[in-house]
């Protein structure tokens, strides 16, 4: 299933880059569109995968993976819906979440120790995983 999925977005890519107009003159690449762009990518891409470790029991590699797809998505989305579909946005969201990988991965140090909140009625009980 995985390697069909691969499959299916590596073709979308291929159709979208070959399938797309020609990209304007104003869309360069010194722009300030393109300093956006490379920060929503490397925001989505570090919201997504800061979302993925805390909240749910998704290793590194596979959240970096679904954090990449999700800020790749929101960038192609974003350009279907402009006027004039520019790779050179693409281009600049990718360098984002590309910057924000090993960011990510520094910053996440604690590997597989997840902190667990546990209520009850009278007590709250903060816990790394395996500690009580």
């Amino acid at each position: 299933m995985k390697k069909l999925f691969y499959l299916v977005t590596i073709v979308a890519s291929i159709m979208i880059f070959t399938l797309s107009p020609a990209r304007s003159a104003k869309d360069r690449w010194d722009g300030e569109d393109k300093i956006l762009h490379l920060g929503a990518g490397f925001g989505l891409h570090a919201v997504s995968y800061s979302f993925l470790r805390c909240f749910t029991s998704i290793n590194r590699l596979n959240s970096h993976i679904t954090a990449c797809s999700i800020a790749m998505s929101v960038g192609i989305s974003k350009e279907f819906y402009d006027e004039e579909f520019s790779y050179r946005d693409l281009v600049a969201d990718a360098v984002g979440v590309c910057l924000s990988i090993p960011i990510c991965s520094m910053l996440d140090r604690e590997q597989d120790n997840r902190v667990n909140i546990f209520l009850s009625r009278d007590h709250i009980i903060v816990c790394y995983e395996g500690i009580l």
